[in-house]
């Protein structure tokens, strides 16, 4: 296994960031985009139960 030190994963993360910034289709966009659609879900969520008890 492959130790990897505070710098390296700084380094990483940063590249991971700029790719993402040039692509929108990059992988790092999906947990964002999930973590979005879990939030719209929840509000609609929280909507209809609001609309449910007028």
């Amino acid at each position: 296994m492959q130790k990897f030190n505070q710098f390296d994963v700084l380094k990483s993360l940063i590249e991971d960031q700029r790719a993402g910034a040039k692509d929108p289709n990059h992988p790092i966009h999906d947990g964002i985009k999930l973590e979005l659609k879990a939030q719209a879900e929840r509000l609609k969520a929280l909507k209809d139960a609001k609309k449910d008890t007028l």
